[in-house]
């Protein structure tokens, strides 16, 4: 009688010229059918090429953050703008050559 750790040696040994054969004729598979798309001009009307799908996800992305652009000018002129009134203020509350008490004239 054959030990049973033998029948499944066996079984493993055979498996992988199986998987390495399957493995060929996958690639093979492959290969003729992307030669035939190619010949035939299948793969510019199945999906996009690479440069228009670029170009969408640009066109998305721009499309997403175009009302994001317009906050960021919003605050950024509100910040200029509170900015410029605090300079205003600053300026206006002191002032070269000025002193606080006036200086009686004899």
């Amino acid at each position: 009688m054959v030990h049973p750790s033998l029948i499944v040696f066996l079984m493993a040994i055979a498996a992988v010229p199986i998987t390495i054969v399957g493995m060929v004729f996958r690639f093979k598979r492959l290969k003729l059918e992307m030669e035939y798309r190619r010949q035939s001009g299948l793969s510019n009307d199945a999906g996009f090429s690479a440069n228009e799908l670029k170009h969408l996800i640009e066109e998305a992305v721009e499309k997403g953050n175009a009302p994001l652009r317009e906050r960021i000018a919003q605050l950024e002129n509100a910040q200029q703008q509170f900015l410029n009134l605090q300079i205003l203020h600053a300026e206006t509350e002191r002032s070269i050559g000025k002193t606080p008490t006036q200086i009686k004239q004899t």
